[in-house]
């Protein structure tokens, strides 16, 4: 399963609900969860290969799409195993644009860094 970026048809759900699909059909949870887990780690593998903080607004822009479509795809996977934390990381990515993200350190993000 590999993740595109810049298209409208990016093949990682097709080839997660595969594999998953199959594997709960057959009561075989833990390939199932094996395949929930391979999506997780290609969608590491997609941010470590593309570097969207080193890419232009427009080149960020087209990989965050990519994750958020990744995180989709997880979310709908992991409902039979996980179905809170399935239903948190939908509503996490529901929305068309990801809100803002809080500061890790607010008394450095306010006052600046001195240097």
């Amino acid at each position: 399963m590999r993740f595109q970026t810049g298209t409208d048809d990016n093949p990682g759900e097709e080839l997660a609900a595969v594999p998953v699909d199959e594997a709960l059909e057959a009561f075989d949870f833990r390939r199932a969860a094996t395949a929930v887990w391979a999506l997780v780690e290609e969608a590491n593998r997609y941010v470590e290969r593309t570097r969207p903080w080193q890419r232009s607004r427009a080149g960020q822009e087209a990989a965050m799409g990519t994750l958020v479509h990744a995180c989709r795809t997880l979310a709908v996977q992991l409902e039979p195993f996980l179905p809170t934390a399935a239903a948190r990381v939908a509503a996490a990515v529901a929305g068309e644009r990801l809100p803002r993200p809080e500061p890790l350190f607010r008394r450095l993000a306010t006052a600046g860094v001195a240097g």
